[in-house]
C-alpha cells in the first residue's frame, strides 16, 4: 500500500514538472513576428487596427524598445501588433520608405494612416503618438 502512495506522489510531481515546463516554453508574446510580405499582408487584411514595428536586430533603440512594445500589445489586445525585420524583409522597408529604425506604421482597415520613426523609452509617449494618429484619422 505504501508503494502505491509513493507511485502516486511521483506521478503527480511528474505531471506538475511537465506542466511547469510547458508553461515556460509556451510563447506568451502578444507581438507577432512576421517573416515575409505574404504574412504581413494577411495580418493587415485580417485585422482592423495594425501597428507594424519595422526594426533591425542590430539596432540598439529597437532592442531597448522591444519590451515596451510587448507591454503595449498586452495592454491593447484589439490592436494587432506586428514586428518585422527590415533587413531580412527589405520589401517591407521599401513599401513604407523606411529611412531609420525603428519605424512604426499604423494601419486602419487596410490603409496606412500614419507612420513615425524612433523609439521612446516611455510607453506613455508611444501610446500618445499612436492614438493621436488613430484619433486624427477617425475625425476625417
Amino acid at each position: 500500500m505504501n508503494w502505491i502512495k509513493q507511485c502516486t506522489s511521483y506521478t503527480i510531481i511528474g505531471l506538475l514538472v511537465i506542466a511547469a515546463y510547458t508553461l515556460c516554453i509556451t510563447d506568451t508574446s502578444k507581438v507577432i513576428s512576421v517573416n515575409n510580405m505574404n504574412e504581413l499582408n494577411q495580418y493587415i487584411n485580417d485585422n482592423d487596427c495594425v501597428i507594424i514595428d519595422i526594426y533591425a536586430s542590430w539596432c540598439g533603440p529597437c532592442n531597448k524598445f522591444a519590451p515596451l512594445y510587448e507591454e503595449f500589445a498586452a495592454k491593447y489586445p484589439k490592436i494587432c501588433c506586428i514586428k518585422i525585420d527590415g533587413e531580412h524583409v527589405p520589401a517591407a522597408k521599401k513599401r513604407y520608405k523606411v529611412t531609420g529604425y525603428p519605424t512604426f506604421v499604423i494601419i486602419k482597415n487596410g490603409d496606412k494612416i500614419g507612420q513615425f520613426s524612433g523609439a521612446s523609452q516611455n510607453i506613455d509617449r508611444f501610446e500618445k503618438k499612436v492614438f493621436k494618429i488613430f484619433e486624427s484619422e477617425s475625425l476625417q
